[in-house]
């Protein structure tokens, strides 16, 4: 008789990666997870010579890092390796104008203020790429203004700005008409004159969208007639009007 050999040859194993595995920068990375295919004759993986280790190249800031599975072997496989990626990607940062914000017409402008949300891994606003610059809507009248928060940028975030608005509030105007003026029973009237105050901004009574009247109630005995002003109007003015019916009594009526 003479004899010969028969081999019994390594099976193939191959340990996998799995892939879709990511976080958002700052979280915690989650199980790196890998599927191995090529088990014969009833074995599992708690028969392998050497178990399987996987593992994620360093690093934390945003990008894609490769995931190596590595370690195992067995005598009764040859083992192959395929790496994935891991992702990590980049979380939503939100730059908010600071509502409430507001001045009196002819005022000067508060600081315009924002709030940042969002921030992860211990980052603070001072690590931006680009920092935030926030204004306002141009106009000086009375109305609502956006505020826009801008400029923001960091490789790291998603930045989303929201706005918000800034009121101009009318200022106060008082019209008061002038005491101490009369005329003797017979004679003409004088001309009714009356005092503004509160202009700011520059403007001047010309500048009123609707001019002032004077007028003094009507009568010619001896008495004391109230002398009303009226009418005046301004988008950018709270207006308050005084009347007076002689040196010693004066009156508002708004």
């Amino acid at each position: 008789f003479v004899t010969t050999t028969f081999g019994i040859t390594q099976a193939a194993l191959t340990v996998t990666a799995d892939s879709g595995l990511s976080k958002i920068f700052g979280a915690i990375d989650p199980t790196l997870t890998y599927t191995i295919t090529g088990f014969v004759n009833g074995d599992v993986e708690g028969d392998l010579d050497t178990p399987v280790s996987i593992s994620r190249a360093a690093g934390e800031a945003v990008a894609n890092y490769v995931v190596t599975p590595a370690s195992a072997a067995d005598t009764n496989y040859s083992v192959s390796f395929v790496t994935t990626t891991f992702g990590i990607t980049q979380p939503t940062l939100t730059i908010t104008a600071n509502s409430g914000l507001s001045k009196v017409y002819g005022g000067t402008d508060p600081t315009l203020t924002y709030t940042i949300t969002g921030f992860q891994g211990g980052d603070t606003e001072a690590d931006l790429d680009t920092p935030v610059s926030i204004s306002r809507a141009s106009g000086e009248n009375v109305a609502n203004y956006v505020v826009t928060p801008a400029g923001a940028t960091d490789a790291t975030y998603v930045i989303n700005f929201v706005t918000s608005t800034f009121a101009i509030t009318p200022a106060a105007l008082t019209i008061t008409a002038d005491s101490g003026l009369s005329k003797v029973y017979g004679a003409t009237d004088p001309t009714l004159t009356y005092t503004i105050t509160g202009f700011t901004n520059g403007d001047v009574e010309g500048d009123l969208d609707t001019p002032v009247s004077i007028s003094r109630a009507s009568g010619e005995f001896v008495a004391n007639y109230v002398v009303t002003p009226a009418s005046a109007a301004d988008a950018n003015y709270s207006i308050c009007l005084l009347y007076t019916s002689d040196a010693a009594d004066e009156r508002s009526s708004v």
